[in-house]
């Protein structure tokens, strides 16, 4: 059988004196082709436990005009209690992310950690020329949101 070949990538991650990874949460995202378009990533935690009842967040971003999905955008789901426009404008960390994702080639996303159902400040930023949108989202028992529904930008 005949066929392109295959470029193999080897990666390897070394931390601090190769200790490993500290507790944390790590992606990886994955780009290819002459133009590097997204082709997937991940996201995933290191140690410690949430305890509780959780659940991934997970739905669809899509643009406005079309009904297609939205990729490459990252979707934030805050701490509740924290101040989204002080976070917009540089006032907050990565420490008031309570679970995050990125959309897939179709605008579907899982964030990751998993959370407690309830009230949370989100924020949606793309990749693209859509705008971004944020406010206070209810996370029900089964994780699931409805679309996210992100306008072209001028």
């Amino acid at each position: 059988m005949v066929g392109r070949p295959v470029r193999r990538l080897q990666l390897g991650l070394l931390t601090s004196k190769d200790n490993g990874f500290t507790n944390g949460r790590y992606g990886l995202n994955i780009f290819a082709g002459g133009d590097l378009h997204y082709v997937t990533g991940a996201i995933t935690k290191v140690g410690g436990g949430t305890g509780g009842t959780t659940v991934p967040v997970t739905g669809r971003v899509v643009d406005s005009d079309t009904g297609k999905g939205v990729v490459f955008a990252f979707v934030y789901i805050l701490k509740p209690g924290t101040d989204l426009q002080g976070w917009i404008n540089g006032g907050g960390s990565d420490t008031d992310i309570a679970s995050s994702g990125i959309t897939d080639d179709t605008g579907n996303y899982t964030t990751d950690p998993p959370i407690t159902p309830g009230d949370y400040p989100f924020l949606v930023i793309p990749s693209d020329n859509h705008q971004a949108v944020g406010g206070t989202v209810k996370v029900p028992d089964d994780g699931k949101l409805p679309d996210i529904v992100l306008t072209p930008g001028t």
